[in-house]
Protein backbone atom coordinates (compact mmCIF):
# COMPACT_ATOMS: atom_id res chain seq x y z
CA UNK A 1 0.00 0.00 0.00
CA UNK A 2 1.04 3.47 -0.48
CA UNK A 3 2.31 5.71 2.39
CA UNK A 4 -0.38 8.20 1.32
CA UNK A 5 -2.95 5.99 1.02
CA UNK A 6 -1.93 4.42 4.54
CA UNK A 7 -2.67 7.77 6.17
CA UNK A 8 -5.73 8.65 3.78
CA UNK A 9 -7.37 5.37 5.53
CA UNK A 10 -6.42 6.34 9.22
CA UNK A 11 -7.84 9.94 8.80
CA UNK A 12 -10.85 8.23 7.12
CA UNK A 13 -11.40 5.78 10.07
CA UNK A 14 -10.57 8.52 13.09
CA UNK A 15 -13.37 10.61 10.48
CA UNK A 16 -15.78 7.53 11.03
CA UNK A 17 -15.32 7.66 14.91
CA UNK A 18 -15.58 10.89 15.13
CA UNK A 19 -12.31 12.11 16.61
CA UNK A 20 -12.61 14.81 14.35
CA UNK A 21 -16.33 15.72 14.29
CA UNK A 22 -17.94 17.67 11.52
CA UNK A 23 -17.09 21.31 11.41
CA UNK A 24 -13.93 21.13 13.46
CA UNK A 25 -10.29 21.01 12.21
CA UNK A 26 -7.67 18.21 11.39
CA UNK A 27 -4.67 19.03 12.95
CA UNK A 28 -2.18 20.87 10.89
CA UNK A 29 0.09 19.54 8.62
CA UNK A 30 2.90 19.22 11.03
CA UNK A 31 1.25 17.56 13.59
CA UNK A 32 -0.18 15.19 11.05
CA UNK A 33 3.23 14.80 9.91
CA UNK A 34 4.16 13.77 13.70
CA UNK A 35 1.29 11.45 14.07
CA UNK A 36 1.67 9.46 11.12
CA UNK A 37 5.81 9.41 10.85
CA UNK A 38 4.97 10.69 7.43
CA UNK A 39 6.85 13.82 5.39
CA UNK A 40 4.66 16.71 4.53
CA UNK A 41 4.26 15.53 1.08
CA UNK A 42 2.76 12.45 2.08
CA UNK A 43 0.30 14.22 4.23
CA UNK A 44 -0.56 16.64 1.54
CA UNK A 45 -1.65 13.82 -1.00
CA UNK A 46 -4.10 12.44 1.82
CA UNK A 47 -5.37 15.48 2.74
CA UNK A 48 -5.98 16.28 -1.12
CA UNK A 49 -7.73 12.81 -1.79
CA UNK A 50 -9.86 13.35 1.56
CA UNK A 51 -10.73 17.40 -0.44
CA UNK A 52 -11.39 15.18 -3.71
CA UNK A 53 -13.92 12.98 -2.17
CA UNK A 54 -15.44 15.76 -0.23
CA UNK A 55 -14.39 14.77 3.22
CA UNK A 56 -12.35 17.66 4.04
CA UNK A 57 -12.22 21.26 2.72
CA UNK A 58 -8.73 23.16 2.63
CA UNK A 59 -8.66 26.96 3.11
CA UNK A 60 -5.15 28.01 2.65
CA UNK A 61 -4.13 30.40 6.27
CA UNK A 62 -7.14 28.87 7.64
CA UNK A 63 -6.73 25.25 8.11
CA UNK A 64 -8.74 21.71 6.82
CA UNK A 65 -12.16 21.62 7.90
CA UNK A 66 -14.19 18.58 8.30
CA UNK A 67 -17.27 18.37 6.09
CA UNK A 68 -18.43 15.39 6.73
CA UNK A 69 -17.84 12.07 8.44
CA UNK A 70 -18.17 8.57 7.55
CA UNK A 71 -21.22 7.39 8.99
CA UNK A 72 -21.68 2.88 9.03
CA UNK A 73 -24.70 3.41 7.40
CA UNK A 74 -23.69 5.58 5.13
CA UNK A 75 -25.93 8.31 6.02
CA UNK A 76 -24.64 11.90 6.08
CA UNK A 77 -26.90 14.63 8.59
CA UNK A 78 -27.84 17.25 6.79
CA UNK A 79 -28.64 19.34 9.65
CA UNK A 80 -24.55 19.87 10.53
CA UNK A 81 -24.26 22.17 7.04
CA UNK A 82 -24.04 25.49 7.31
CA UNK A 83 -23.26 26.72 4.11
CA UNK A 84 -24.35 26.18 0.78
CA UNK A 85 -21.17 25.24 -0.69
CA UNK A 86 -20.84 22.18 2.08
CA UNK A 87 -23.93 20.98 0.77
CA UNK A 88 -22.88 21.12 -3.12
CA UNK A 89 -19.47 19.35 -1.57
CA UNK A 90 -21.22 16.14 -0.37
CA UNK A 91 -20.34 13.34 -2.94
CA UNK A 92 -23.41 11.27 -2.30
CA UNK A 93 -26.21 13.54 -4.10
CA UNK A 94 -25.75 13.47 -8.05
CA UNK A 95 -26.37 16.80 -9.13
CA UNK A 96 -26.30 17.38 -12.86
CA UNK A 97 -24.12 20.05 -13.96
CA UNK A 98 -23.19 21.32 -10.81
CA UNK A 99 -20.97 24.08 -12.20
CA UNK A 100 -23.89 25.71 -13.68
CA UNK A 101 -25.35 26.02 -10.47
CA UNK A 102 -26.38 28.80 -8.09
CA UNK A 103 -27.48 30.39 -4.88
CA UNK A 104 -30.18 32.58 -5.64
CA UNK A 105 -32.81 31.25 -2.94
CA UNK A 106 -33.58 27.72 -1.20
CA UNK A 107 -36.51 26.42 0.08
CA UNK A 108 -37.25 23.72 2.33
CA UNK A 109 -40.43 21.71 1.75
CA UNK A 110 -40.48 19.28 4.13
CA UNK A 111 -41.96 15.13 2.88
CA UNK A 112 -42.81 12.02 4.88
CA UNK A 113 -39.85 9.42 5.09
CA UNK A 114 -40.22 5.98 3.74
CA UNK A 115 -39.45 3.84 6.18
CA UNK A 116 -35.43 2.82 5.12
CA UNK A 117 -34.43 6.94 5.27
CA UNK A 118 -36.57 7.38 9.06
CA UNK A 119 -34.90 4.05 10.26
CA UNK A 120 -30.93 5.64 8.73
CA UNK A 121 -31.73 9.33 10.21
CA UNK A 122 -33.59 7.91 13.26
CA UNK A 123 -36.39 10.38 12.85
CA UNK A 124 -40.42 9.09 13.46
CA UNK A 125 -42.46 8.81 10.39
Amino acid sequence: MVVYQRVHDEILQALKDNVYPVGTLLPPEPELERIYSVSRTTVRRAIAKLSEEGYVQVRQGYGTMVLKNIYPSETFEFSRLHHFENTLSIRHVNVPNPEKMSARGMYINTVPADKVVSEALQVLV
